[in-house]
């Protein structure tokens, strides 16, 4: 086959971004006309409910089109609600939400309706309209009657009514039989009103890790009274050996480019391939490519790793970053396409940068759907695009729904959901300029961003902490960085103030005219690579003298607070941190760096604290690379406020029809329906909740959010990243920036943007990699934050200097290692819940828990460093008290971990640190925290371990008998059960614990 020539030439954006340039009059072949996303809608009887069409042009419109609707036969039951929109050359992108109606009646009847838009000039349009009654029996009705559970992973299915309940109505969802690993993970109750009955809810089966390589099934039943039970068989999808297969959608073509042919789902950018006598129409969803002359092509390019004309190619056989680890590489083994209809010669290609095909395949399109897939063999190199075209007689034609890459790599778990975006972040960086691309789609070196610079050496310390990367990579990625920084400061700042923008020019990088230089990136930068640096054992004196090169005092507003930053110009720009969030208070710590003072935040609602518009990364972005202060210094207490948000969060979205969640800042799902871009989505700020439902009729999420909050909600995170991967949304080469999980006719569309900017990716790497951490150790940012004495000093600024935790009806959950003067909790809802891992030690000088109050460590230890008489027996009256004869169902001194273990051999066991340093020496430490005499040491452990060496040994069977024979009591003893005598409890629960240990 002869080498194509690409239908495009080079051409520069006022960015200096390198894009092809569209053939216009082939891209616009489409006829103008109305369009509809659906000729069949189905609406929901009775008041409030809405149901919305989409109705849309085909092209643009040379004048105005206003569109008029009306029911023109049918069932008067139903309406139209909006009888006339108006769409130009400037909004025919966007479809514009028409509402009907279906008024309420007393028969049992769908009645039909036909309604009508027309405009002058264009064919009318017709749109059936089908009432869904509310007047049937009641029942439950299923999205799906069997689910694939990968393992230790979850899915979900959906539930509604099918009828109006009078009043509300619960339905339950439990295992009736079957594979014991496979349970109801969340939503085993989901209850429904007469107002929203018609509504998928989702509920989620999980499948616990197990050792066999058996799929085992399990059925549910989903149960109501008076309602007939549905059921779901859910079947595990066994880890094996075998190397795990993703599906990269290299395009799908639903984003309806704004501009020329726009982008692809990989962020780069592709185009047309046509010889004269073809056509090639990029429409909504598809591509329609046309032969209208004999021996001619029609086709698609795609550039797989951002814009052509940088020439990046990907390996095919490891096609993430070369800095990340063979062991965690993915190959590319076949490439797919879904054909909707076509006649003639389809053919597949990939070329390298030298516009060579290095493969190519092809299959005989004989009219109708059609499923490609034609395997890559392993040794084919170097790839840059992956090419499609039609060949054949005229009248051969190919309409093209999506096409995709399938590729194999490792079972890894959940650490995929840190690789695969931190791999994207890293495909964003230039080490030739030490600076990282905005996102994806520019070119490097047209719209640079220091936010996303910082954050990506801060990534890459977790990264080389989780394995991902080598040591030797990670120091050297973040040295190129610093330098990089360290130069701009000299040469391209001002007042020490970097920009937040740049563009490659003959002096270097420099500022983007109309952007600022930046107060808050200025920190985020130098802050996130400082503690990167010190994690890696590299330099941080330069680092440390940058953010004191910073001009602080001009900074300075005459209120006290820091600025902004300045204009491109070099004004100071009015506006200060002025509110609480972390942007705020992560200037507040490189300010108090720098001049040992703190500047003013006057917006604080102490008691009750809020961000100014409740966008999730304000939240957690400071927490993401030091432990939380619990107090500030202004006075807000960061541990309930971080779990007030973070439920709210959850629970907001909590009702929509997939597992989704998190509002915050990032660019809207469907560009084509709004103006404004990059939105600050959020909720449960001090002004209106924003949640993109206004124009996207249902709340927008952002997933970096979700894995900002993985260590404070770690089943709801899983449970969304289950989502997105199993969608095909999240891939080794693809993200998700937004998503809106909208219901047409009953049906789930799941909306995305695919956008790859840096900003948002280093605050999902930065999160989940704070999560995953919890499970394997020392989270290297944290630490740093804490051993570098620069960084330390500025940290206890920032901190209240009393740190007392009090949750009266409160709850607090803490994610890392803390150490607290006081614990006070008290009430029904007082509840302090430390996160698994295993590594987040407890430290406090006292300790109350009353009025069922509940402390639950789960698999983490405490250090009670007390005064005055022993707190031993309130300790160990606290932990009796929760462990309630083994079932842990009461409260005081709780491990969900050890209710949770099976067998039941865990709990946690209580001594003096006299008693453990009698065992191990006078210096001896707790998880590396130093002991006195007066401290009692509580651990989550076996039953049985005397002597806190978490395993059950001949040493403490020996404890025990010495306990039993002299009359002793107390943990080191052999008292397992706290009931302050050694007895045959005792011995079985040793003897469980040793037979069943691992």
């Amino acid at each position: 086959m002869e080498t194509r020539t690409l239908l495009a030439s080079a051409v520069k954006s006022a960015l200096g971004q390198v894009r092809p340039t569209p053939n216009l009059s082939t891209l616009n072949a489409v006829a103008l006309a109305l369009d509809v996303a659906q000729t069949t809608v189905l609406i929901t009887e009775g008041v409030g409910a809405v149901q919305t069409i989409r109705l849309r042009l085909t092209a643009s419109p040379p004048s105005p089109v206003t569109i008029n609707l009306s029911r023109i036969s049918g069932d008067t039951d139903i309406s139209v609600l909006d009888t006339s929109v108006v769409i130009n050359s400037s909004n025919w992108r966007a479809e514009k939400y028409i509402r009907l109606q279906a008024a309420s009646d007393a028969d049992a009847t769908n009645g039909v309706a036909t309604i009508r838009a027309t405009a002058s000039g264009l064919s009318p349009l017709d749109i059936i309209a089908t009432e869904k009654d509310d007047d049937g029996a009641q029942g439950i009705e299923l999205s799906s009657a069997a689910v694939s559970i990968p393992e230790d992973r979850t899915t979900t299915f959906r539930a509604r009514l099918t009828a109006r309940p009078a009043s509300n109505v619960t339905i339950q969802t439990a295992r009736a039989g079957g594979d014991s690993d496979l349970e109801v993970e969340a939503h085993s109750a989901i209850t429904f009103s007469p107002t929203n009955w018609d509504r998928w809810q989702w509920i989620s089966i999980a499948s616990k890790s197990d050792a066999d390589t058996a799929n085992g099934s399990a059925t549910f039943n989903v149960t109501s009274p008076g309602m007939a039970t549905q059921t779901v068989t859910g079947t595990e999808a066994d880890s094996t050996s075998t190397p795990a297969i993703h599906n990269v959608l290299v395009d799908d073509y639903q984003v309806l480019a704004s501009s020329g042919f726009g982008l692809d789902r990989l962020g780069a950018n592709r185009g047309q391939i046509a010889s004269a006598g073809a056509t090639v129409d990029f429409l909504r969803g598809s591509v329609n490519a046309q032969i209208t002359s004999a021996g001619g092509f029609a086709g698609v390019f795609s550039s797989l790793n951002h814009d052509s004309s940088e020439h990046l190619q990907l390996n095919a056989q490891a096609i993430l970053p070369s800095q990340i680890r063979p062991e965690y590489q993915y190959r590319i083994t076949a490439v797919t396409a879904d054909i909707l209809d076509g006649q003639g010669t389809f053919q597949l290609e990939l070329k390298n940068a030298a516009n060579a095909i290095v493969w190519s395949g092809s299959v005989a399109l004989t009219g109708g759907p059609t499923a490609i897939r034609l395997t890559v063999p392993n040794t084919v190199g170097n790839v840059e695009l992956l090419n499609w075209v039609v060949t054949g007689p005229a009248g051969s034609f190919a309409k093209v729904d999506s096409v995709k890459l399938e590729v194999a790599g490792p079972q890894i778990g959940y650490l995929e959901e840190f690789l695969w975006p931190y791999a994207s972040l890293l495909a964003n960086y230039n080490a030739a300029t030490g600076l990282v691309r905005d996102s994806s789609s520019f070119v490097t070196g047209a719209f640079d961003g220091i936010n996303g610079t910082g954050a990506l050496a801060a990534a890459t310390a977790m990264a080389e902490k989780l394995g991902v990367i080598s040591t030797a990579s990670a120091q050297q990625i973040v040295s190129k960085i610093t330098t990089t920084l360290l130069d701009l400061q000299a040469n391209a700042s001002f007042n020490g103030v970097l920009p937040h923008f740049l563009k490659n020019t003959a002096n270097g990088p420099r500022i983007i005219p109309g952007s600022e230089f930046s107060s808050i990136d200025t920190s985020i930068a130098f802050l996130f690579t400082l503690l990167s640096s010190q994690a890696l054992s590299l330099p941080t004196a330069p680092l440390e003298q940058a953010i004191d090169n910073v001009n602080w005092q001009a900074l300075k507003l005459p209120n006290g607070q820091v600025s902004h930053g300045y204009t491109d110009t070099g004004t100071r720009l009015p506006q200060g941190w002025d509110y609480f969030g972390g942007e705020s208070l992560l200037t507040a710590l490189t300010y108090a760096a720098a001049e040992g003072s703190l500047p003013s935040i006057p917006n604080i609602n102490v008691a009750n604290p809020a961000t100014f518009n409740g966008s999730g990364f304000i939240d957690e972005m400071l927490w993401l690379v030091m432990s939380p202060v619990g107090k500030d210094a202004y006075g807000p207490d960061w541990d309930v406020f971080r779990t007030v948000a973070s439920n709210r969060q959850v629970q907001y979205y909590d009702t929509q029809p997939a597992p989704l969640f998190g509002a915050s800042a990032g660019e809207a799902p469907i560009l084509a329906q709004t103006t404004s871009g990059y939105d600050a989505f959020g909720v449960g700020g001090a002004i209106a909740n924003n949640d993109g439902s206004a124009v996207f009729v249902a709340p927008v999420q952002t997933p970096h959010y979700a894995g900002m909050v993985w260590s404070l909600q770690p089943d709801s995170s899983e449970r969304m990243f289950d989502y997105l991967t199993q969608n095909g949304m999240l891939t080794p080469l693809n993200n998700v920036e937004s998503s809106v999980a909208q219901t047409w006719s009953g049906q789930i569309e799941n909306s995305w943007n695919s956008l790859r900017g840096s900003w948002n990716l280093g605050l999902q790497v930065l999160g989940v990699g704070k999560g995953l951490l919890q499970h394997v150790g020392v989270n290297p940012l944290s630490n740093a934050a804490e051993t570098n004495t620069y960084i330390a000093a500025a940290r206890q600024k920032i901190s209240a200097a009393t740190q007392n935790l009090t949750l009266s009806n409160k709850a607090a959950i803490i994610d890392a290692p803390r150490t607290f003067d006081s614990i006070n909790i008290s009430g029904a809802s007082g509840d302090m819940i430390i996160r698994d891992g295993g590594f987040n030690t407890l430290r406090s000088k006292s300790l109350s828990i009353t009025t069922s109050g509940v402390l639950d460590l789960n698999d983490n230890d405490m250090i009670l460093d007390y005064t005055g008489g022993s707190q031993l027996a309130a300790i160990q009256s606290l932990i009796n008290s929760a462990r309630s004869g083994g079932t842990w169902s009461g409260t005081g001194l709780t491990s969900t971990s050890a209710k949770n273990a099976n067998p039941k051999n865990r709990t946690l066991g209580a001594m003096e640190a006299t008693d453990y340093q009698s065992i191990y020496g006078p210096g001896a430490t707790f998880n590396g925290q130093a002991i006195d005499a007066s401290t009692v040491l509580v651990k989550f452990t076996y039953y049985g371990d005397a002597d806190f060496n978490d395993v059950v040994d001949f040493d403490d069977y020996s404890r025990t008998d010495g306990g039993f024979n002299d009359g002793r009591t107390g943990w080191l003893n052999g008292d397992f059960d706290g009931n302050g005598i050694v007895d045959f409890d005792d011995y079985s629960l040793i003897d469980q614990a040793f037979n069943t240990q691992s």
